[in-house]
């Protein structure tokens, strides 16, 4: 009998039969017998101390991937998985200069250099070395183009301008000179590619140091463009103002750096555009028909 509020001796475990390995000593709640069984699992093949063999869960009930704690989280994890890889996401921010090139109108000459500022997202289908990927990108952009005031256009006399005065509109009968002003477009981008990481796999959790990374895309913009005209001749209101759909296909190429902090990936690198937009009607009968170059430098972060 154990005393008042004490706890007794534990009674003996079974006799070891002749040439086995001691019975692992616990301790703990139940001092130094043998902790009793578990529902109905068994027990496995032991190099130390025994453990219990893993219960299977009830049906549709999954164990959540995110194991943290130190441990080591596996390669499918943190995403969907595709066909044959993991896909993963990134946001991007990207700016720099705006080159036009010609394309064989007047607008063209017509035109400065100017600046580009576009932001997006990307969905990455990697291959199952994890080492090349196929791209989605969906983005924006804003290009901003300045005029040459020195270079003269000549507006065809039908169309119908809008102007800068609250009064409204009105039609001039007559071909006007005008210089342009600035050339504005905004756009929605999107475009396919593939990607390359040169230094061994770019998903989370298995890319190790830095990383670099070559791709390739094509793909189109679709958006507004709008143009500032003055009058040369600075006859009656000298502003007018130009509105037409902007559309453009461009082929694209980039060279980035990366690290990885885990869960989450840091880029960062240049990118180069070439492209070729139409916009019709946008100073009749002028061709404004562009061949333009970006050279950007690029950001982001791969999840």
């Amino acid at each position: 009998m154990p005393p008042p509020g004490g706890v007794g001796t534990p009674l003996p475990g079974p006799a070891v039969p002749p040439g086995s390995p001691p019975t692992p000593v616990y301790s703990g709640l139940f001092g130094g017998a043998s902790p009793p069984p578990i529902g109905t699992g068994s027990i496995d093949t032991l190099t130390g101390p025994p453990s219990y063999a893993a219960q299977p869960l009830p049906t549709g009930v999954a164990t959540n991937p995110l194991v943290g704690g130190g441990y080591n989280i596996p390669s499918w994890c943190c995403g969907p998985v595709g066909g044959n890889g993991p896909i993963t996401y990134e946001l991007y921010t990207r700016t720099g200069p705006n080159f036009t090139l010609g394309g064989g109108s007047a607008l063209s000459g017509a035109l400065k250099n100017g600046w580009v500022v576009q932001g997006g997202g990307r969905s990455l289908f990697f291959n199952q070395a994890r080492d090349a990927a196929w791209a989605l990108d969906l983005g924006i952009g804003y290009t901003y183009t300045p005029g040459d005031r020195n270079s003269i256009l000549t507006t065809d006399p039908s169309i119908k301008f809008i102007n800068a005065n609250p009064t409204g509109s009105f039609n001039i009968n007559t071909p006007v000179p005008v210089y342009v002003g600035g050339i504005y477009r905004t756009t929605f981008n999107y475009a396919v590619g593939r990607d390359w990481f040169l230094s061994g796999p770019g998903t989370t959790n298995q890319e190790e140091g830095w990383n670099s990374r070559l791709g390739l895309d094509v793909g189109g913009r679709w958006g507004t463009v709008h143009a500032d005209l003055y009058n040369v001749g600075n006859t009656g209101d000298p502003y007018i103002r130009r509105q037409a759909v902007s559309q453009s296909v461009f082929l694209g190429a980039n060279y980035n750096w990366e690290r990885s902090f885990g869960g989450w990936i840091w880029f960062g690198g240049f990118r180069t555009e070439w492209g070729a937009t139409v916009s019709n009607n946008l100073i009749a009968p002028q061709s404004t028909r562009l061949f333009d170059v970006n050279l950007l430098m690029m950001a982001g972060v791969r999840y």
